[in-house]
């Protein structure tokens, strides 16, 4: 057996509600040759979507005014005067140029002798009413939780992806640390290296310093020019030098 489909609200391509009147309301005679009058929802920013309520307003007292004793020439019109008319002579003419209307008024006026049969028919079609609005209501739930599902995964995405950047720029900034703290060792190193060249050329220049001393003195120069001669070759000061002779 074929499986039938599951009924879904949103399957019904557009849902018209039809407003008859008996008697219509002062409104409705400011346009008192038309009796069609067709209303869609709009939204109050000019924003357009296709929505499935639609309302068709039909004022029967404005239609029996303009149709009057005029000739039916319309499918359309036929139903309104089946609808608003109780005039025998005119139900007899409207069934013989439409006789697909004879069983229609015959069931109309079977119904109507029988009031038990009335508030029947209206309670099935108020519980297949409601029925249809709860699964509408459970589709529009139902959408919302895939909506809502879709948004989380979508900000999980963003979330990890902005996770996985971090970890990167994370890494990144270790291995640069890592190469900073590299080079302060070896700067570090080579400062040794230099401070360990400038003592021993420290070491050096106060040992030649002492060997120049020692001949100036074997050649019996003056304490005072000995002095004056290391100051100009070496550029020390003549402290530095009081320092070396003693």
């Amino acid at each position: 057996m074929k499986q039938k489909k599951k009924f879904s609200y949103r399957d019904i391509k557009n849902v018209y509600t039809i407003v008859l009147f008996e008697k219509s309301p002062k409104e409705f005679y400011d346009y008192s040759e038309e009796y069609y009058h067709f209303f869609e929802q709009k939204s109050n920013t000019g924003l357009v979507i296709e929505l499935l309520r639609k309302y068709l307003f039909i004022p029967l007292d404005i239609f029996r005014e303009n149709k009057h004793n005029v000739d039916i020439r319309e499918k359309r019109d036929a139903w309104l005067t089946l609808f608003s008319s109780d005039d025998p002579d005119i139900i007899i003419e409207l069934i013989e140029e439409y006789p697909e209307f004879r069983q229609i008024y015959e069931e109309a006026y079977e119904i109507c002798l029988n009031v038990e049969r009335v508030m029947d028919m209206f309670s099935k079609e108020l519980y297949e009413l409601d029925k249809n609005t709860v699964q509408y209501m459970i589709d529009e739930q139902e959408q919302k939780i895939n909506e809502q599902k879709q948004r989380i995964n979508e900000q999980k995405q963003r979330i990890d992806e902005q996770k996985q950047r971090i970890d990167e720029q994370k890494q990144r900034i270790d291995e640069m640390q890592e190469t900073v703290d590299k080079q302060k060792d070896k700067l570090g190193e080579q400062q040794s290296m230099i401070d360990k060249q400038k003592q021993e050329m420290d070491e050096m220049q106060k040992q030649g310093i002492r060997n120049a001393v020692k001949i100036l003195r074997d050649l019996k120069v003056p304490e005072q020019e000995i002095r004056v001669r290391i100051c100009e070759q070496y550029q020390i000061s003549e402290e530095q030098v009081g320092e070396l002779l003693n």
